[in-house]
């Protein structure tokens, strides 16, 4: 009786999935892409829209390397004006804009990323639930808890939303997989561009490394004498940022000695940096926790 229930669903999963795919526009003409194109009506929401997207991508594309900053935007451009493909990257588009914005972050300089709020979400943990739950959760760790976190966030979170974009597509009306991308995208769109307003470090990372030194989201700055140095956040989960000088400051060891700095020759006059005073007894016992200075 099983096996009979079973198989009626697979034959109706069969045919469905045979009619959706008989229903697909097969054609390469991209007359039929720009006849479409003439006969859309043109509101203030959607002129709004795309011109918002439009803008948007256009920064993005701004900020990617050479080969990328041409090739992403012609292989788009192409697959709309493909039958074929357009009916699969139009309504697609708000969750294409999520992923350009997410992979293209990465190539902002980092003398324009604000710096990591590092307490701020353990401090709303604190306020909204009455005790730091994180706290309490990175004090048991173990490989298996390890797993059974990844699965879902891992393996669940990116595959969870094409098995619902898949069903929709067979058995919903059209309407509702373009519905299901919009929201989709926009959301995960708002959540990137809002992490790098304001990107906060995860809170079992203030609670794991608090007595730790670790780079933070900028990943460094450049000194007047143009050697990169990394910006750290202290032990009391608050971000250090260097100034313009070439001043030391601690450096993010962890267990190993921070690399020299290579130089070809002897620095202009005009750039020459002077080695810091020594710090205090008190100063040194406030640093204990810290990582060594770098060397000049």
């Amino acid at each position: 009786m099983a096996f009979r229930y079973i198989s009626r669903d697979l034959r109706l999963l069969f045919y469905t999935a045979q009619n959706s795919i008989l229903a697909l526009n097969t054609s390469f003409d991209p007359n039929v892409t720009l006849s479409k194109l003439k006969a859309q009506k043109w509101t203030p929401v959607k002129v709004i829209w795309t011109t918002c997207n439009a803008l948007l991508a256009a920064f993005w594309i701004s900020v990617m390397p050479a080969p990328l900053k041409f090739l992403a935007p012609t292989a788009y451009c192409i697959a709309l004006l493909l039958p074929i493909t357009s009916q699969f990257f139009i309504p697609a588009s708000p969750v294409l804009m999520w992923v350009l914005t997410y992979f293209t972050s990465r190539y902002l300089p980092p003398q324009y990323r604000p710096g990591i709020a590092v307490s701020l979400l353990t401090t709303l943990e604190s306020v909204l639930y009455g005790a730091n739950i994180s706290d309490i959760l990175t004090r048991y760790t173990h490989p298996i808890l390890d797993m059974v976190a990844w699965i879902p966030y891992g393996v669940g979170h990116f595959s969870i939303p094409f098995v619902i974009a898949i069903f929709l597509w067979l058995f919903r009306q059209r309407s509702a997989l373009y519905y299901w991308a919009f929201a989709f995208g926009y959301m995960n769109l708002f959540g990137v561009i809002c992490q790098i307003l304001l990107p906060c470090a995860p809170p079992c990372m203030s609670c794991l490394f608090k007595s730790h030194s670790f780079l933070t989201f900028r990943q460094g700055t450049t000194s007047s004498t143009g050697q990169f140095q990394p910006t750290t956040a202290c032990s009391a989960l608050q971000v250090v940022s260097h100034g313009s000088t070439g001043s030391s400051t601690p450096r993010h060891t962890r267990g190993r000695s921070p690399p020299l700095p290579s130089s070809s020759g002897p620095s202009p006059p005009s750039t020459q940096v002077a080695r810091p005073s020594k710090p205090s007894s008190s100063h040194t016992s406030s640093l204990a926790s810290l990582s060594q200075p770098g060397r000049m």
